[in-house]
Formats: C-alpha cells, structure tokens, sequence
C-alpha cells in the first residue's frame, strides 16, 4: 500500500496567500486533495516558525558540519 505523502511545505506560502483572503482550512484542502490533518499541522507549524524568528531566533543549517567551514569557500 503506497503511501499518501505530500510535501506540502511548497505550498505554504500559497495556502497563507489564500487563507489572508479568506477561504477556510476545508476549501484550501479540497483544492488541493490534503487531510485535515496536514493541513492544520501546515498552519501550526507555520506559525510556530514565524513566532521564533520574530523573538529572535536564527535558523542553522541541519545536518553534518562540513569539514571546511563555508566562509573558506567564499574567500577562495
């Protein structure tokens, strides 16, 4: 059985376009054939991003750090 995934992290920024104007989370949803579920996630963790950037914190890169730091390649 395959699964439903969908990276719906594309669209968030049209999903926040739409839901200023004012359509609710069940036609943004429709249109795009998502779950309640994703879509409410999409809105919470959205927001949760914007709430710590606007208090101050500063997203890092994720994964292993390299093993030249990347402001060795910029002054080569």
């Amino acid at each position: 059985m395959p699964r439903k995934y969908t990276k719906v992290e594309m669209l968030s920024e049209e999903v926040f376009r739409r839901k200023a104007s004012g359509e609710t989370n069940r036609e943004i949803r429709e249109s795009y054939g998502l779950t309640k579920y994703q879509i409410k996630q999409l809105v919470s963790r959205q927001h949760w991003k914007a709430c710590l950037i606007a208090n101050g914190y500063i997203p890092l890169p994720k994964g292993r750090p390299r093993k030249i730091p990347y402001q060795v390649f910029q002054l080569r």
